[in-house]
């Protein structure tokens, strides 16, 4: 494929993945991020689009998500030159990463998360070595008869036949709901303001918070000109 149209499409799908925080915002609630919900949104990315699959969509964004991170990492601890250092290779910058820093505050939570969830899998596993001569003292004789080990079996059965169940449930009802819902097609101005979001995206965040401000007035100074039209259109009516 020409370099120039993957890299037009890069950009579209980073656009419209953005869109949908569920895929990327791991400061969303996990309820709001569920396996079915993902696949929902994949799907609406996927109609979005057009000339990429959910499959393929997924896949180049986590190859997408992959170069970000892996530059962002390097670009942090490289040491240009003139430095008190040793000689380093130029870094190449990646061509999306300003496009794709809507994602920084989600990767900084991820690492938070991470390091928080390995403190605590170390005090459970140092509460479960101080545990485990008193449990095992007493539960040994229970634990190994065929009884409660039958029983234990069939408890884990009957919960993951249920979890699959409402999985499936809820994935078949998010899916309906996709499939039901018609998806407009994309005109001059789906394309106008991609364009437009590009352009904002190099600018400063003073400049870009100016710009939406102005964008917003003309709007409503539009929107006015409708609202005194209409009224005058009324009052002639009345009139004859």
């Amino acid at each position: 494929m020409n370099i120039g149209i993957q890299r037009d499409r890069d950009k579209m799908l980073i656009n419209v993945v953005q869109t949908k925080p569920g895929l990327w915002n791991t400061q969303m609630t996990l309820s709001e991020r569920t396996k079915a919900k993902k696949k929902v949104l994949w799907k609406e990315v996927q109609n979005i689009l057009g000339f990429m699959t959910m499959d393929e969509a997924m896949k180049r964004w986590k190859y997408l998500r992959s170069c970000y991170v892996r530059y962002r990492r390097l670009a942090n601890t490289y040491v240009p030159s003139g430095c008190a250092a040793q000689p380093t290779k130029k870094l190449k910058v990646f061509r999306f990463y300003e496009l794709m820093r809507f994602i920084d505050d989600s990767l900084e939570n991820a690492r938070t998360v991470s390091d928080l969830s390995d403190c605590d899998k170390t005090a459970e596993s140092a509460q479960e070595e101080d545990n485990f001569s008193i449990a095992s003292t007493s539960n040994s004789s229970c634990k190994n008869t065929p009884l409660s080990r039958a029983s234990r079996s069939a408890q884990t059965s009957t919960s993951n036949t249920i979890s699959h169940e409402a999985f499936t449930s809820e994935l078949r009802n998010e899916f309906k709901n996709v499939l039901t819902t018609p998806v407009p097609p994309k005109d001059a101005i789906d394309h106008f303001v991609a364009c437009l979001a590009d352009e904002m995206r190099k600018l400063s965040k003073q400049k870009c918070r100016q710009l939406q401000i102005e964008i917003l007035k003309l709007l409503a100074e539009i929107e006015k000109e409708k609202t005194k039209g209409k009224s005058k259109h009324r009052k002639r009516k009345s009139n004859i």
